[in-house]
C-alpha cells in the first residue's frame, strides 16, 4: 500500500481535501475541463469514463475548447466548469448521475466510495505531479469494438482508442482497464515540482519548477540502494537545480523526495530495477537490452527471492499460467518483481525457443511473430484473471544463446489485486507467492478500513 493513497473515502471526505487543494492550487487553475465517453445501448447511454481536470493558465492557452463529437453510439461530451463548481461536480456525482446534453446519465453508483491518490510529476494524466480522486462504479453497457465512423469526425477503430485520445490518459488498457466505468478528478500540484532529471558524471541532477517563491523551507530526501547498502541524501532547494552524488552502482532502487518544513510532499520519483513512477528510470541504462541480460544474468546466479521467479516454457491454456498469474499478483502486492520463463528448477536457462517453434516455420519472419502472438496471448490471459489491469511489461530478451521471456510486474498503485475468478489475494513472502494472511495482509492491502 503507497503512503499517499486513501481508500474507501465519503463524498464528504473527497470535497474536503478538493478544498484544501483549492486553497493552495487554485490560483494556479484556469478552469476545469470535464470530458466523458460515453455508449448508447438499448435507447439509454452510459459512462465509460468520465475524467475532470484542472488546467493551468499556461496549458489553457495550448488548450482549444470543443463542443465534442457525437457518434452513432458514442458520444465525446466535453463541458468547461469553474475550480469553486468542483462540490457541486462531486455531489452530484456521487449521487449517482450525470447531467450531459445526452439527458440525465445513470452512473450505477450504489454506495459511492472515493478513492484518492498523489502521483509524482510526469504521471500518464499530466506533466505535473498532483491529486487524482477515483470514484469507481459499474462498467458501462454496449458494443465497443466497433469502429467510430463520421464524416464530420476523426475515425477511431473503437471505443477503447477514442477514450484514450479524448481523456488523454497515456497508459489505457483497453477492455481490461479497472478504470472503465469510473470518474476521475485530477488537480495539479504546481507549486514546486520536478522538472527534469538526468545523470551527468556521477551525479544526479535535478531541475525544479516553482509556482512560489519563497522556497527557504523546500528539501529534497531521499536514497540510493546499491548491493544491500542504503546511501542517504538530502539537499535544500536554493534555486531550480540540486546535484545529488551517486553510488559507484546504483543498481536496486532509488527514492526522490521534495516535501516542505510541514511535510507537504510537493513531488517525488520512486525506481526499483521491476518498476519506476515519476521521472524517467535511472536504473536502466539507455542500453536497456544489454541492461535486461545483465538483471537475467545476475538473477540466475543469486536464484529466486522476493523479486524473482522462474519458469519453465509455459502452453497458453496449460493450468500452470495460474501459477504465472498468482506470482503476478504476488509482485502487484508486495514491492514489484520479475518472472522469466525458460529457466528450470535448477537455475539453467534452457530458452523458449525450441517451443515457439513448434506453431512456426523455420524462417524469421514467422519466428518473430510467433513471439509477438505468445507474448499477446500471454497478456490476454493474465489480464483476463486479474481484478484489475496491471502494468506490466512483457518482451523477449536473447540470453546465453538462449531465448527467454521476460515479465516485469511492477507493485501495483491500486491494490489489492486478486483473482477475479477465486477472489484469492496473494502476496510475495520470500521466494514464494501465498495467499494474503487475513488479520495481517489484508488490513494493509484495503488501507485498514477492512
Amino acid at each position: 500500500m503507497g503512503i499517499l493513497e486513501t481508500y474507501n473515502l465519503e463524498p464528504a471526505n473527497v470535497i474536503s481535501s478538493i478544498k484544501s487543494v483549492l486553497r493552495v492550487n487554485g490560483r494556479f487553475y484556469a478552469g476545469v475541463r470535464v470530458r466523458c465517453v460515453l455508449s448508447l445501448a438499448n435507447g439509454e447511454w452510459s459512462n465509460n469514463i468520465c475524467v475532470a481536470r484542472a488546467f493551468t493558465n499556461e496549458e489553457l492557452s495550448k488548450t482549444q475548447a470543443t463542443k465534442g463529437m457525437k457518434y452513432r453510439e458514442t458520444h465525446l461530451w466535453e463541458r468547461w466548469i469553474k475550480p469553486g463548481d468542483l462540490e457541486s461536480f462531486v455531489n452530484e456525482i456521487s449521487g449517482g448521475k450525470l447531467v450531459t446534453d445526452d439527458g440525465e446519465i445513470d452512473l450505477g453508483s450504489k454506495s459511492p466510495s472515493w478513492r484518492q491518490n498523489q502521483l509524482p510529476s510526469q504521471n500518464e494524466y499530466t506533466t505535473y505531479p498532483g491529486y487524482v480522486y477515483e470514484l469507481q462504479l459499474s462498467k458501462p453497457a454496449g458494443s465497443h469494438e466497433r469502429p467510430l465512423l463520421d464524416y464530420r469526425f476523426p475515425y477511431y477503430s473503437d471505443v477503447y482508442e477514442a477514450l484514450r485520445h479524448w481523456v488523454e490518459i497515456r497508459d489505457f488498457h483497453g477492455s481490461n482497464d479497472a478504470r472503465l466505468g469510473s470518474v476521475l478528478v485530477i488537480l495539479p500540484e504546481c507549486r514546486a515540482y520536478f522538472e527534469e532529471a538526468t545523470i551527468d558524471k556521477g551525479k544526479l541532477k535535478v531541475s525544479l519548477r516553482f509556482g512560489i517563491e519563497d522556497r527557504s523551507d523546500l528539501i529534497i530526501k531521499g536514497v540510493w540502494s546499491s548491493k544491500g547498502a542504503l546511501k542517504h541524501f538530502q539537499h535544500r532547494v536554493s534555486d531550480g537545480e540540486v546535484e545529488i552524488e551517486m553510488p559507484p552502482e546504483p543498481e536496486e532502487s532509488l527514492e526522490l523526495w521534495l516535501i516542505g518544513s510541514d511535510n507537504t510532499v510537493y513531488d517525488f520519483h520512486r525506481e526499483s530495477r521491476y518498476w519506476s513512477a515519476g521521472q524517467k528510470r535511472f536504473l536502466v541504462s539507455e542500453y536497456e537490452e544489454k541492461d535486461d541480460v545483465k538483471v537475467i544474468q545476475e538473477a540466475v546466479k543469486k536464484g529466486e527471492g522476493p523479486n524473482v521467479e522462474f519458469k519453465p516454457f509455459i502452453k497458453v491454456g496449460d493450468k500452470k499460467v495460474k501459477e504465472l498469474i498468482r506470482t503476478a499478483i504476488a509482485f502487484a502486492n508486495t514491492s514489484g518483481g520479475m518472472i522469466i520463463l525458460g529457466v528450470d528448477d535448477t537455475c539453467i536457462i534452457t530458452g523458449v525457443e525450441k517451443d515457439i517453434r513448434k506453431s512456426v516455420d523455420k524462417n524469421k519472419r514467422d519466428l518473430e511473430q510467433a513471439y509477438a502472438t505468445y507474448i499477446g496471448k500471454l497478456r490476454q490471459a493474465i489480464n483476463r484473471v486479474v481484478n484489475k489491469a496491471l502494468r506490466s511489461e512483457l518482451k523477449k530478451v536473447h540470453v546465453n544463446n538462449e531465448t527467454v521471456i521476460l515479465i516485469r510486474v511492477p507493485e501495483g498503485q491500486d491494490k489489492p489485486y486478486f483473482d477475479g475468478q477465486t477472489n484469492e489475494v496473494f502476496v510475495r513472502r520470500g521466494a514464494n507467492s501465498v495467499r494474503a494472511d487475513p488479520k495481517h495482509d489484508l488490513p494493509d492491502l484495503y488501507g485498514k478500513k477492512l
